[in-house]
């Protein structure tokens, strides 16, 4: 009996101490992710990206990483990219592998156009231990082909971090406006044809009192000539 207290005494501390540390542990996670959002910074240098560009050409340009952590190091394996484009985009060789607190670096990367003519959409978006902080879009025109009108869709554009976190938040507003137009849409046509119905009930209800008073009238003329006679 003594054998079983004393185990079942040593589990429930066992379950204890674990629960502390799994508690722990995931306080400091989320320290730590809160952390990422405000002591990291990444910036692009818009300007070197290329208006026009020969078909498989290519150009460098740069990424600046600044660590504002009073008290951890950041090491460049946080720094990712993703390519939506045709263009080929690599990291360069070169930058501290390890940042201080306080201290910034310059990373190069290189580009390499697709080999065909035509108008070509670039789009790069850097992340931070998996947390997206900045976003470059470019249309590059290839080859010496027909001009391209200059639109706001040509241009370089360089989302802020906020601007990136609202995208989504945009696109289920948009759906959530459509919804409410589509709401309204049914609701005035139901509307319409409570007002239709309620007319042809009206009508019928006319053409009802019309018909009784009718009969009412005959049968009154009918007594008066009874009486006549």
């Amino acid at each position: 009996m003594k054998t079983i207290i004393i185990f079942l005494v040593a589990f429930f501390a066992f379950s204890t101490v674990c629960d502390s540390f799994a508690q722990e542990d995931s306080k400091n996670k989320k320290k730590n992710k809160n952390k990422d959002k405000s002591k990291i910074t990444i910036t692009v240098d818009s300007k070197e990206f290329p208006k026009s560009l020969e078909p498989s050409g290519s150009f460098d340009f740069t990424v600046v990483v600044e660590n504002k952590d009073k008290d951890s190091e950041w090491s460049v394996n946080s720094l990712t990219f993703e390519n939506e484009s045709n263009f080929n985009i690599v990291m360069l060789a070169g930058g501290k592998p390890v940042l201080s607190p306080g201290e910034s670096e310059t990373y190069r990367f290189g580009a390499t156009a697709p080999g065909t003519e035509g108008k070509e959409k670039l789009k790069v978006t850097f992340f931070n231990d998996g947390k997206k902080k900045r976003q470059i879009v470019k249309n590059i025109k290839l080859g010496t082909g027909e001009s391209i009108n200059e639109s706001s869709d040509d241009e370089i554009r360089e989302d802020p971090e906020d601007e990136i976190k609202n995208d989504d938040k945009n696109k289920n507003k948009e759906n959530e406006e459509n919804k409410e137009k589509v709401k309204e849409k049914n609701k005035n046509q139901n509307e319409s044809e409570d007002v239709e119905q309620e007319k042809n009930k009206n009508k019928n209800n006319e053409s009802e009192d019309t018909g009784k008073d009718k009969g009412k009238k005959k049968e009154s003329d009918e007594k008066d000539k009874g009486k006549k006679k």
